[in-house]
C-alpha cells in the first residue's frame, strides 16, 4: 500500500507564492528523507501540504491557496481526500470517500 499526493498550485512563503505543482508517493512504511537546498519548498511541498490536505491548516498563515485556485488531493487503497478552492474569491471545499463506494 503506498499514498499518493497531488498537489495543484499550493504554497506561500516569506510573502511570496510559491505555486507548488508536483504529485508523490509515500510509503505505508518506512521513513521518508527530503532534501534540498535551503528555501526550496521542502517544509511547505512536503509537511504543509499533508496538513492542511488534512486538516484545512498548515499552521502558517496566511492560508497557503488564498485568493487563488488550488487543492490537494490524498489518495490510499482505501479513501480519496480533496482539499480545493475552485476560485480566487471560493471558499474552500472538502471531498472526501471510501474508495470502494
Amino acid at each position: 500500500m503506498s499514498y499518493r499526493v497531488q498537489i495543484n498550485n499550493f504554497g506561500r512563503y516569506r510573502g511570496r507564492e510559491t505555486g507548488l505543482t508536483a504529485s508523490f508517493e509515500l510509503p505505508a512504511r518506512g521513513s521518508v528523507l527530503v532534501v534540498g537546498p535551503n528555501s526550496q519548498g521542502k517544509s511547505i511541498g512536503f509537511y504543509g501540504v499533508l496538513a492542511w490536505g488534512l486538516f484545512g491548516s498548515d499552521g502558517l498563515k496566511p492560508d497557503p491557496v488564498a485568493g487563488r485556485t488550488g487543492s490537494v488531493t490524498l489518495r490510499t487503497e482505501t479513501y480519496l481526500i480533496e482539499r480545493f478552492r475552485k476560485s480566487s474569491k471560493g471558499s474552500l471545499g472538502l471531498a472526501w470517500c471510501r474508495r470502494d463506494s
